[in-house]
This record gives structure tokens, sequence and C-alpha cells, in this order.
């Protein structure tokens, strides 16, 4: 299940005021922060280890990202850490600015320029991302852990408003 949420590849980026709602309890739910502390059937991240340089896995990843129209309520949440969430953050800024993919603001109307598809992903991946690369859904029934030692799809939660709910593959 969780690859087949992950082909679905275009995104529309939004103003951070979209994004900032996304995170919302309207949106994905990760300004709760559901891995930090636990709530309520989240289940306990996985402890840190040697590729996760000793941090936490505590932030919550969304995705679809929250800087895209298709972020917020619906998202999945998969716990991360800080310095991969910043390293992210890195790469997408720079991919809107090296792809000229202009801000798309609900309340102007003006889509031009403002979609982007995610294709062709390289550099080191994980097993989801590799699959993705293939077209291979199999790694959707099985365990895939990545080098950081688990596979990110047990971890996987979706906020309904009032709960996390496990959505796992």
């Amino acid at each position: 299940m969780m690859l087949t949420f992950l082909v679905l590849t275009y995104r529309q980026r939004v103003v951070t005021s979209v994004k900032n709602k996304n995170r919302q309890e309207k949106g994905s739910g990760a300004n709760k922060n559901p891995f930090k502390p636990l709530k309520q059937g989240v289940k306990q991240p996985p402890a840190a280890n040697q590729w996760s340089n000793n941090q936490q896995y505590t932030s919550p990843e969304e995705f679809p990202f929250a800087s895209s129209l298709q972020g917020g309520r619906g998202a999945y949440l998969f716990p991360a850490i800080g310095a991969s969430q910043s390293s992210q953050g890195a790469s997408m800024t720079n991919l809107y600015r090296d792809y000229s993919i202009d801000t798309y603001d609900p309340s102007c109307g003006n889509e031009d320029d403002t979609w982007y598809e995610i294709t062709g992903f390289t550099g080191d991946l994980g097993p989801h991302c590799k699959a993705f690369n293939s077209n291979d859904k199999s790694v959707c029934s099985k365990s895939s852990p990545g080098d950081w030692g688990f596979d990110v799809a047990d971890y996987a939660y979706e906020y309904d408003g009032t709960n996390f709910n496990y959505v796992g593959k």
C-alpha cells in the first residue's frame, strides 16, 4: 500500500502559509510530534543507531510533503531524525529553485509553474525508492529494512484529526 502511495508523483508547491497549515491538526498532525513523546497508539520508533549518528527517530516525516498542496490531511507520517529533515528541506528548496518551481497561493489562483513530478531518484536510496525506480511493487508486502536498520513502512501513521492510525503495509 505504501509504495502505491509513493507512486502518486505529481505535486504542486504551495506558499508557506499553506505549508504550515498542512502540518497542523487540521492537516497531517505532524506538529503534534507523534513520535516524541509517543501519542496514543503510536509504536516506539527504532532506537538511535550508528546510521542516525545516534540521533533519535522522533521527527515526523510527511509524505506527501507539507510543502505540496497534496500534503496535510491524509499524509503519512514516518519517524525520522532531525538532520535528515534539514537535509531534505534543503534539497527540496534547491529543487524548487533549480527548476524554477513557483509557489501556488490558493487565494490568488495562478497555478503557472507550480506543478512538478518526482521521477528518477538518484543517490543512496532506501528499498522503497529503489523499488519505485524499478516499478517493483513486491517491496509492499515484505520487510524491507534500509541501511538505517528498519523498514519505514512498519512505522507509517495517518492522522484523522483525533488519532494517529497505523497504516503500515
